[in-house]
């Protein structure tokens, strides 16, 4: 089943008005605009006309008790009217390549005297 998402749309600059205080912000969406939102329930923090340089995949459902839910995403330049198979066998492969790339960052970073639960 296809789930539609909500994207939320702000300016990727800093929230003047809150970190100091008597500054005004140069924009009404400020980079934690997406957090107000999602969070607090501002709807107002994000753009309604959904343009800014800063954007999140707002997605929303139930997951019982014991139960997974998996989300794919793909970003991607090609319009919905191409006949494009994003979730094929091509992106299972890239993803295991990136997963693999930063499990082999993550060890490279960390030290040995870390145990393997901390590391996670």
């Amino acid at each position: 089943m296809r789930r539609r998402c909500t994207l939320l749309f702000t300016e990727n600059e800093t929230n003047h008005e809150l970190l100091f205080p008597g500054q005004k912000n140069e924009s009404p969406h400020v980079k934690d605009g997406i957090n107000n939102c999602v969070v607090h329930g501002n709807q107002g923090a994000v753009n309604p006309d959904e343009k800014g340089t800063k954007v999140a995949a707002h997605y929303q459902m139930d997951v019982g008790g014991g139960q997974t839910k998996v989300i794919r995403l793909r970003l991607s330049i090609s319009s919905q009217g191409q006949k494009v198979k994003p979730f094929g066998r091509q992106f299972d492969e890239v993803f295991a390549e990136r997963l693999r790339e930063a499990m082999s960052f993550t060890k490279s970073v960390t030290p040995p005297s870390v145990s393997e639960d901390a590391a996670r």
